[in-house]
Order: structure tokens, then C-alpha cells, then sequence
């Protein structure tokens, strides 16, 4: 389990400094949802409530963007 963790931090970060890199902006999901029981079923899936707050999070920062957009 280590092993995957350790893989799975190194995955994320190679996704951050590549967006960074590039001018890309993320949304960074692996910092987003807390690791607890309460939102992730498993080591890699989202329980219902995982599901919910991802979907809020990505209406939040699309609405953001979407309304930016129109001030401009």
C-alpha cells in the first residue's frame, strides 16, 4: 500500500509541474477530497458523497470561469 501511495503522490505531482509548466490550470482533485472513509470508497474511487463534492467543485470552478468570460 505504501508503494501505491508513493506512485500515486508522484503521478499527481508530474500532472501539477506539467500544468504549471505549460499555463494549464488543473483541478486538482487529489487535494480537493480529503482521504477519508467519507468520500473515497476505495484507495482510487469516490464513494456518493466523493461524487457530490467533486461535482461541486467542478460547477464552482466552471462557473467561475463561465462568468469571467461574460465580464469580459
Amino acid at each position: 500500500k505504501k508503494e501505491y501511495i508513493g506512485e500515486y503522490d508522484a503521478f499527481n505531482q508530474i500532472i501539477r509541474d506539467t500544468a504549471l509548466a505549460e499555463g494549464i490550470e488543473i483541478i486538482d482533485l487529489a487535494k480537493e477530497i480529503p482521504s477519508t472513509k467519507d468520500f473515497i470508497y476505495d484507495s482510487a474511487h469516490l464513494n456518493e458523497e466523493g461524487s457530490l463534492l467533486v461535482a461541486d467543485i467542478l460547477t464552482k470552478f466552471f462557473n467561475e470561469r463561465i462568468m469571467t468570460m461574460v465580464a469580459d
